[in-house]
Parts: structure tokens; sequence; C-alpha cells
């Protein structure tokens, strides 16, 4: 009786490292092929393509260019360090299947010889290390690209206004100018 629950607790480890290596490749593929709507929130690039043609100063013009290049900078920060984290959670979670099927297998070869077992153990500590740090990047790499994503909204909104208030008020330039001096640089 024992022995069968052993094999059962085998198989339904093997199943279950199995199951978690389906759903890597699934979150993979749902991951990359959804990629680029990740970023399209972040940044619309209409309010860039406006100031240019309005009757801004080179001043003005010179400072909101500035501004759309760290705008642009911290976007693509968020993409580098958002599919850094991603590889790092794929990675964390391929160790932890594989850990898996690994402890399954070590349920239904009881039997074999100690040798075996020693090196089973040491790779799932390996990767049960390698899932572990790959958790903590990961999160490092999250908490980053959100910092990248929120100061590129911030930006943003910012540049729009003082554009709009620039738009409503041409004869405040120089103060305008000082806060998007202040802003960007």
């Amino acid at each position: 009786m024992k022995n069968l629950n052993s094999n059962l607790l085998g198989k339904l480890l093997i199943a279950l490292g199995i199951s978690f290596s389906i759903i890597l490749v699934t979150w993979i593929f749902l991951e990359i092929s959804s990629g680029p709507q990740l970023f399209a929130n972040i940044l619309s690039d209409d309010f860039l393509l406006g100031h240019g043609n309005a009757q801004f100063s080179e001043e003005i013009k010179q400072m909101l260019n500035k501004g759309t290049n760290q705008i642009i900078k911290h976007k693509e920060m968020f993409k580098k360090y958002h599919w850094g984290a991603e590889l790092t959670k794929w990675i964390g979670f391929a160790a932890t299947s594989i850990v898996t099927i690994i402890a399954g297998s070590f349920e239904l070869n009881k039997n074999k010889e100690d040798s075996l077992k020693v090196g089973r153990f040491k790779l799932i500590g390996f990767l049960a290390a390698i899932a572990t740090i790959c958790t903590l990047l990961a999160t490092k790499l999250n908490e980053t690209a959100t910092v990248s994503k929120e100061t590129a909204k911030e930006l943003t909104s910012e540049i729009i206004v003082l554009t709009n208030k620039l738009k409503d008020h041409p004869d405040q330039e120089s103060n305008i100018l000082l806060e998007l001096t202040n802003l960007i640089e």
C-alpha cells in the first residue's frame, strides 16, 4: 500500500510538473504576442507631433524636444526592465517545474542507488536556488520598470499641461519655459 501511494504521488508530481511546463509555454506565447500593447498606454505621440507646428519660440521647442527624448528614454527603460522581469520569471517558473518533475521521479524510483538520490538532491537544491534568485530579480526589475513607466506618464502629463498653458497664455512664455526647464532638466 505504501509503495502504491508513493507511485501515485510520484506520478502526480510529474503530471503537475508537466502541467507547469505547459502553462509556462502558454504564458510565454501570450506575453510575447501581446507585448506591443503593453506600451501603447504609456505615451501618445500625438501631442509631441503637434508641438512642432505650434508657434513656439525655438527655446520652447528645444525644451519640448528634450522632454520628448526623456519620455522616450523612460519608455525604452520600461520595455527593457519589463522584458528582463518576464524572462527571469519564466526561468524561475521553469526551474520550479523541473524540481516538481524530479521530485516525482524520485518518488517513483525510491529503490535506486543512493548516489542517484544525492545527485537529484543537489540538482533540486540548485534549481530551487535559481527559482529563488529569479523571483527576487524579477521583483526588482518589475519595480524599476514601473518607476520608468510612471516617470514617462508623469512627464508626458506635465508637458501636455505646460504646452496647453503656453497655447492659452503665450504672453507667459518665459515663466512656462522656466517651468519646462525645471521639469526636464
